[in-house]
């Protein structure tokens, strides 16, 4: 934090804005100057330091390339990990001699590169995939109490204390950076995101045995043409400059589309699938619903397209962090001890040792 903290004041103290081709105290023109997607190398070269300048253009590619190597490494062994445990298709969890999960790997290549399509710079890639991670941290403190209750005696080396404080503090800390990111960055994951539902539908609910495969394969197709068409309509996807395109939908019949295209699946699903299958969808909604309400919150907000938008701050503070205590409370109550969980702790349970065999 004190290096990103120096960087920053050093930037500031740097800022040329004769040569970044703004009036003085333009600080929301910088977004869209010359100097958006590469700031501090703008900056050495303004103040003429041109050959230091080349240094960090050379670490500006060796620096992610290295990060991006490890990610993916990480990506496939997740993946890898999914096929696994039965979440994804079993080749995906096939290794070569080397034991690297090859199919893994390539899938992760695959989609990595399909992110990069709707970004035309960094800092607006880096707002998506920032939003996604702290997505995925976010489940962690609704989780923490769930197993606190369904696993009182679950093993481990540290006990978080007080968390009627800590998880739901901590819930909306991640709910509100996700906001945070802005609405262009966050329309992009969530489309991106919610067709992962027709995944869920095809095949997580067919190979749980929750579903039949008929019917769920039907049910994720339409879905899923249905999703692409709402998209297309909306004028969002891919435009990342906060303006949709102008035959596009306004956004309150965009939101409607979205969220009538996403109940009416998750409702042709639940009526097709077992009770087994119901009950995991139900524990499920909670997620989806905090999504699609932050949408909207973000557009209305100050970090959203509007110019004078009507929840401006604090407002949209208090918004979010309203909708956070709420989701926090539902996904909690959503929660309940899994298969999955009772196969964990048998896998932990220390076994028993066997007498050794008597000398003879």
């Amino acid at each position: 934090m004190v290096i990103y903290l120096g960087l920053q004041i050093g930037f500031l103290g740097a800022l040329d804005w004769k040569d970044a081709g703004l009036a003085p105290g333009d600080w929301a023109g910088l977004t869209s100057s010359d100097w958006a997607s590469s700031p501090l190398f703008s900056a050495l070269g303004a103040a003429g330091f041109g050959s230091f300048a080349t240094v960090l253009l050379i670490d500006a590619a060796v620096s992610p390339a290295g990060n991006g190597w490890v990610t993916l490494g990480s990506a496939a062994r997740a993946s890898y990990a999914f096929g696994v445990d039965a979440y994804a298709p079993a080749p995906l969890a096939k290794v070569n001699r080397y034991g690297i999960p090859w199919i893994s790997l390539i899938t992760a290549l695959v989609v990595s590169a399909l992110f990069l399509l709707p970004f035309p710079s960094w800092y607006q890639l880096v707002s998506v995939v920032s939003a996604g991670l702290v997505l995925s941290y976010l489940m962690g403190s609704a989780i923490l109490p769930v197993l606190r209750r369904t696993a009182p005696d679950l093993p481990g080396t540290w006990r978080l204390p007080a968390i009627r404080l800590w998880a739901p503090t901590g819930y909306a800390a991640g709910l509100f950076i996700v906001y945070a990111a802005g609405f262009s960055a966050l329309v992009q994951l969530l489309i991106i995101a919610f067709a992962g539902l027709a995944v869920y539908g095809a095949y997580t609910s067919v190979r749980s045995g929750w579903v039949r495969r008929g019917t769920g394969w039907a049910l994720s197709t339409a879905f899923l043409v249905a999703w692409v068409a709402v998209t297309v309509r909306g004028g969002w996807f891919m435009h990342v400059s906060g303006a949709r395109r102008p035959d596009s939908w306004d956004f309150p019949w965009y939101m409607g589309a979205m969220v009538a295209t996403v109940a009416l699946f998750l409702a042709a699903l639940r009526a097709a699938s077992t009770a087994e299958g119901r009950r995991h969808l139900d524990a499920g909604v909670w997620l989806i619903a905090t999504l699609l309400a932050v949408l909207a919150v973000s557009h209305y907000g100050a970090f959203g397209p509007l110019a004078t938008p009507p929840l401006g701050e604090p407002y949209d503070l208090l918004a979010v962090v309203a909708l956070a205590l709420v989701s926090y409370g539902w996904a909690v109550r959503s929660g309940f001890r899994t298969e999955q969980l009772d196969r964990a702790l048998a896998e932990d349970r220390p076994r028993p040792r066997t007498a050794p065999c008597p000398m003879r």
